[in-house]
């Protein structure tokens, strides 16, 4: 009996959610070494490092990043780092916009 497409499907699905999880984990992993390098720039600073995190954004120019971290889905999405009152605020590419808010890093 030839093998049919149908056959075929839970491994070709199985292999593509394992590729969506791996990039929603690469996601957060950027998003945290981004707030880790925010909280290095903040410890040496007074303003938060607003922006688009390009090669143009501070975090890279004064060495606090190698270079900016690239979105896992191969899009040219840039993660963006924002404040609100006194919370600094670093925002993921993917779907989900996963973020992680440092509560008072502002002075």
């Amino acid at each position: 009996m030839d093998p049919k497409l149908s056959d075929f499907c839970p491994i070709i699905f199985t292999k593509f959610s394992q590729i969506e999880k791996s990039r929603e984990r690469t996601d957060v992993a950027n998003v945290r070494t981004i707030a880790d390098a925010v909280q290095r720039y903040m410890m040496e600073n007074t303003e938060a490092p607003i922006g688009a995190v390009d090669e143009d954004h501070e975090l890279i120019t004064q060495g606090y990043l190698a270079a900016p971290p690239q979105d896992p889905w191969g899009n040219n999405n840039k993660y963006s780092i924002t404040t609100s009152n006194k919370d600094i605020i670093i925002t993921g590419v993917g779907k989900d916009k996963y973020s992680i808010t440092l509560e008072g890093a502002v002075p």
